[in-house]
């Protein structure tokens, strides 16, 4: 009578991505961890460890630790089988893609997504379908970066801004009578300039650094991007050279402040 080899008991790992968080909001990974339990859970796939990567490009070049932990808990055989939100949360590299399959051999990992669920990471199909994957999201990466470098060439151009609204300014945007963006441009946004010129007053005439942070915090006034103010992003706002004339020169003091030393031989700003 035939015999057949029991497959062992699977141990998963989650691995989570999101590209940008600056923030620290964390709710896209929230969301995929809650999709990926889920998914372990109707596969019956047992999850042992998360590893979570928020706000952590997959093209940029940087080394991703959590990635790479993940790589070594499975060459340790520690998880044999790996749970993303998509494949390309988990990859964008074709290289990668191959890893995946080589660990398929060699170790016997099992794949799956939120969505597709488990991959067939051992047939001849399913092996180019997984190579497809890794490409197709390489492709989507470059072709993303290229129109995003037209979008800018075209606005620089124009003359027109893009990106966040540097704090201290706010975008007017021309509309036509169809409720369509003809142009925009940023213009000094008073309220938040007083602030500026208020924190480089105070830095001027001695008063800390950590202080004016912790001024500016109690101001209410969040960052651009809506979190709370850290000493470096203080520092970095007064020293922009957009705002050394915008704010009436206070900016521009701190910067020849900063870069004049004192007596004693230390930086005058602490910036």
């Amino acid at each position: 009578m035939p015999t057949t080899t029991a497959q062992p008991p699977v141990r998963a790992g989650v691995y989570l991505r999101i590209s940008r968080d600056p923030d620290d909001t964390r709710r896209g990974v929230t969301r995929q961890r809650k999709d990926c339990l889920e998914a372990g859970a109707d596969l019956n796939w047992p999850v042992v460890e998360v590893f979570d990567e928020n706000n952590v490009s997959a093209t940029d070049g940087r080394v991703r630790s959590e990635y790479q932990r993940a790589q070594d808990w499975i060459r340790s055989q520690k998880i044999n089988a790996i749970i993303f939100w998509e494949f390309d949360r988990y990859s964008r590299d074709p290289m990668e893609a191959e890893d995946l399959l080589r660990f398929a051999r060699s170790h016997g990992l099992r794949a799956a997504s939120t969505s597709g669920g488990e991959m067939d990471l051992l047939s001849p199909k399913g092996r180019a379908d997984t190579i497809k994957a890794g490409a197709d999201a390489r492709k989507e990466t470059e072709q993303m970066a290229k129109r995003i470098r037209s979008a800018f060439d075209q606005k620089a151009l124009k003359g027109e801004p893009h990106g966040f609204v540097p704090f201290g300014y706010r975008r007017v945007r021309d509309i036509d009578d169809r409720g369509k963006v003809l142009s925009s441009h940023d213009e000094l946004h008073e309220p938040q300039a007083v602030l500026i010129r208020e924190a480089a007053r105070r830095l001027l005439t001695g008063e800390s650094l950590r202080s004016v942070t912790a001024w500016f915090k109690e101001t209410g006034e969040p960052t651009p991007r809506g979190g709370p103010w850290s000493a470096v992003q203080v520092c970095q706002l007064l020293l922009r050279e957009r705002n050394n004339v915008d704010a009436q020169g206070a900016a521009h003091t701190v910067r020849g402040h900063n870069n004049a030393k004192s007596p004693n031989g230390s930086r005058g700003s602490g910036c």
